[in-house]
């Protein structure tokens, strides 16, 4: 009977362990998210333009600028450090203003409703660091949880996934991924991810050729990108997400013509239902 206490109680220590540990990095992951959201409300406010438009670089009400070192010129134009100093407080005030989803001279409402990026990152994370905790593979996963919700911002907007976003998360997923098959002595693993990655984006290939204007090049391209995320976690993990993808894009348009709000030849933004259709397998089953 002592021993068998004394078991559990060296279990249950074990267990409380491991719970702060996940909490920590969830806590750790909020406040990332928090902070990465709100830098993240300029570049979704820049890329929320039809493609091959310019980026947005002032409000379309008053012309006020985003970039917090933009004012009349550039740094260039202008001599003096103190001056440079004064544009750079300046923006810093303009950006915390930004966060309240208005422009700071016309007060017109920009992007997304005020604070919803910035706790959508932070809530995001913070469930994603809890899940994976202290390992290597929390880069790539935290990287696509906060990529992912400007993402998902910038396509609900207008119905596109900028490169400038998508392509970036390539070096930043597979450096990780690189790194903890090498730590952990899984070459196979990190090979299983690169192939799923590159199946999963053949698929959605031969979608896009099958059915052109259902999907985006910004869907295939993010589609590796998600696959190679995926396969990591193992091959049950891809048909998961891409099931899940496909099955809450099919819910939320059924309920939105049950509703009245679209009609049936609308387009639907697709790439947040991939993003989520991914990272749930992740949420669910955890990191193994």
């Amino acid at each position: 009977m002592i021993t068998l206490r004394h078991d559990l109680g060296i279990v249950c220590r074990r267990s409380r362990t491991v719970v702060l540990v996940h909490g920590g990095w969830a806590l750790a992951g909020a406040g990332v998210g928090l902070v990465a959201g709100g830098l993240l409300r300029t570049a979704v406010l820049r890329l929320s333009v039809p493609a091959g438009a310019l980026q947005r670089a002032a409000c379309p009400g008053c012309g006020e600028t985003f970039a917090p070192w933009a004012t009349a010129g550039t740094a260039r134009e202008k001599a003096g450090s103190a001056r440079r100093a004064g544009e750079r407080w300046v923006g810093a005030r303009r950006l915390a203003r930004l966060a309240g989803g208005r422009c700071a001279r016309c007060r017109r409402r920009l992007g997304p409703p005020p604070a919803a990026l910035e706790l959508a990152t932070g809530a995001l994370l913070a469930l994603v660091a809890g899940v994976v905790g202290g390992r290597v593979e929390l880069v790539a996963f935290g990287w696509l949880a906060v990529v992912g919700v400007a993402l998902a911002a910038v396509d609900l907007a207008v119905r596109r996934l900028p490169d400038r976003l998508v392509l970036p998360g390539y070096p930043v997923v597979l450096g990780a991924l690189a790194l903890a098959a090498a730590l952990g002595g899984e070459p196979a693993r990190l090979l299983r991810a690169v192939a799923a990655g590159l199946a999963l984006a053949g698929c959605y290939l031969v979608l896009l050729m099958l059915r052109p204007g259902q999907l985006g090049a910004g869907d295939l391209k993010l589609s590796g990108l998600l696959g190679l995320a995926l396969g990591w976690l193992g091959w049950p993990a891809v048909l998961r997400g891409t099931f899940l993808a496909f099955l809450l894009f099919s819910l939320c348009g059924l309920a939105l013509l049950a509703t009245h709000r679209v009609r049936l030849r609308t387009e639907l933004p697709f790439g947040p239902f991939m993003l989520a259709g991914a990272l749930l397998p992740l949420l669910l089953r955890g990191v193994t």
